[in-house]
């Protein structure tokens, strides 16, 4: 799925070894260096990736590993590998910065919270959900230590890898620390109001969360919280605010009581004639799929990628799939696609028992998807049909002990 890149600030560390007015040659790196810088201004992945390859090559050959140059070169060709959507390569790559970075730095430096964030992201680009929450579980042990376990830096790093958690459907992890980076947040900001922003962050996300659990009352009070906190200075301060404001308006809209209309009129006049009510569609309840029974008695795993419109109700309809993956029991990680059967049709399946599997799993999604509800998009004030809306529902057995 798109996602904006982890831009690594190491670049800045380069620094080449010989004066200017030294009678040495330069690194035999220089040149390639200066094309890699070139390709990157220009904006071309293929070639900045190209070039970054060919730098950190000819670095590698001259400069120590405990060089903080090395450090910055392996994290220039890392950045370039995910810009070009080489995912795994890419996680490589961080794992490979981070090593050299632990020789230069440390193992708690600022460059490695950077560096561990984007590694985490790479994974999750390439799907590697299960070695992603390491990534991030890593992520929170090194601020945990760098910061304790009680402050809002901390607090706001637990939040950082929640999020993110929670936005690749890992709700029970990523939920969980949202709501701690919250309590911690809620405290912190008291005493300390630099932390205010973060808690409105903290607040906004929370509050998602409870509407996919229903909790729109719950919901409702975290994103007022939200609007109190927000920081209109801070870069996303705006989007924020709107954001907590159209849900708002959305949790209101489901209520036709004379209450919910005046607030509904409050969070207009909140927004102001600049702001038009438009949204994009929100998911606000969303069920996970039963395993087939067949499907667990066979250990055999699988996936359904769908795509559905959300109509003015906020319900799906028009369901169909674009691709099915199934594969029997595996040691393998789930996220390994080399091990799955994947065909766009029923038929092409290479077993009747596949075939069979892949009908269970496309009643299970239209019965999955008939109990989802979605806050539809508004545009002008009124709820339109979105079309293309893509999910994928998975079907893995329980791992054993």
């Amino acid at each position: 799925m798109p996602r904006s890149q982890t831009v690594i600030a190491l670049a800045a560390l380069i620094v080449f070894s010989t004066p200017a007015n030294s009678e040495s040659t330069e690194p035999i790196w220089t040149d390639a260096y200066r094309a890699y810088q070139t390709a990157a201004q220009s904006g071309e992945a293929d070639a900045t990736l190209s070039a970054a390859r060919q730098v950190f090559q000819l670095a590698s050959e001259q400069l120590a590993s405990d060089d903080k140059r090395l450090v910055a070169l392996s994290s220039n060709l890392a950045s370039a590998l995910q810009a070009a959507d080489q995912s795994e390569e890419a996680a490589e790559a961080f794992e490979q910065t981070i090593a050299l970075a632990n020789a230069v730095y440390g193992e708690q430096s600022d460059q490695h919270f950077d560096l561990y964030s984007a590694r985490a992201f790479a994974l999750h680009d390439d799907r590697k959900i299960a070695p992603a929450y390491k990534a991030y579980e890593a992520l929170i042990d090194l601020a945990e230590s760098r910061y304790g376990d009680d402050s809002g830096d901390f607090a706001t790093w637990l939040l950082f890898a929640g999020k993110a958690l929670y936005d690749e459907c890992r709700s029970v992890a990523g939920t969980k620390w949202i709501r701690r980076a919250h309590s911690i947040l809620e405290r912190e900001s008291v005493k300390q109001p630099q932390y205010q922003h973060a808690l409105a962050r903290a607040s906004f996300y929370l509050a998602k969360t409870r509407l996919t659990e229903r909790k729109r009352f719950s919901a409702e009070t975290y994103f007022k919280q939200a609007v109190e906190n927000v920081d209109r200075s801070a870069p996303d301060g705006d989007t924020l605010l709107r954001a907590s404001h159209r849900y708002l308006l959305g949790i209101y809209s489901n209520n036709d009581d004379e209450a919910a209309v005046q607030r509904q009129r409050e969070v207009l006049v909140a927004m102001g004639p600049q702001d038009e009510p438009e949204t994009v569609y929100v998911p606000l309840h969303r069920t996970p799929p039963s395993f087939p029974v067949r499907m667990a008695r066979g250990k055999t795993e699988g996936f359904i990628d769908l795509i559905f419109t959300v109509d003015k109700e906020g319900r799906p309809v028009d369901v169909d799939f674009s691709a099915i993956g199934l594969r029997n029991d595996s040691d393998e990680p789930s996220s390994d696609m080399s091990t799955y059967e994947v065909q766009a049709a029923v038929d092409a399946f290479s077993s009747r028992k596949f075939r069979s599997h892949a009908k269970s799993l496309i009643n299970i999604a239209k019965d999955t998807l008939e109990e989802w509800r979605y806050m539809p998009q508004v545009i002008d004030g009124e709820p339109v049909e979105t079309e293309g809306v893509e999910t994928r529902l998975t079907f893995e057995m329980a791992p054993v002990g």
